[in-house]
């Protein structure tokens, strides 16, 4: 053993313990991946290459800017792996979603999650594409699709957030049918509650 190996046991037990209480079980707006505990942490621990494909959108307007084909070259190869990300992640997000329950915003709002994500990911793959073809260098249909695809995948990063923050698919408080972010009404409350209240 090594020497910081009862902290660490101990630090286990008082994880395991938390998420096999009664208190954790209870939870019924928390819906639970097979991958893990709950699908919040599978959520936050996916790989995903959102970041990448994004960033290399900046070094696209860098070399646009710039006159130095480089960052295109830099660029090509960020697509490629926020690509590799972005199809990975897709299975664990596909069953985190089937383990929400039907019939709830949750569901809704991921579905359009994940389908706007599957979108970015073909405009990126399909960027890409056109960009091996012309030596790293993109055309400027090869531009506008890599544009198009960060204004989504900003619309569809928004939709992710609604569904940890504030719908409560993992560990949040909220329930699984919460009013929109915008709306200004607390997420704790079910609708029906809250048209009782009011």
């Amino acid at each position: 053993m090594f020497p910081g190996a009862p902290l660490y046991a101990r630090i286990e037990s008082t994880f395991l313990d938390r998420a096999n209480s009664p208190l954790a079980e209870s939870r019924t707006h928390a819906p639970r991946s097979p991958f893990c505990a709950s699908s919040a942490t599978s959520l936050k621990k996916k790989p995903r290459g959102r970041g990448r494909r994004n960033t290399a959108v900046a070094f696209d307007i860098v070399a646009l800017f710039s006159a130095d084909t480089t960052w295109f070259t830099i660029s090509f190869w960020m697509i490629a792996t926020g690509i590799i990300g972005g199809l990975v992640a897709a299975l664990p997000g596909f069953i985190d979603w089937l383990a929400i329950p039907h019939n709830t915003r949750a569901r809704a709002i991921g579905a359009w999650h994940g389908g706007g994500s599957v979108v970015v990911l073909l405009l990126f793959i399909i960027s890409w594409v056109m960009r091996n073809a012309s030596h790293y260098v993109p055309t400027s249909g090869a531009l506008v699709l890599s544009f198009v695809a960060v204004v989504l995948a900003l619309a569809t990063a928004w939709l992710g957030g609604e569904l940890v923050g504030r719908l409560g698919v993992g560990d949040s408080a909220a329930h699984l049918d919460a009013p929109n972010s915008l709306s200004g009404r607390p997420a704790s409350k079910h609708p029906q509650e809250l048209r009782r209240a009011g």
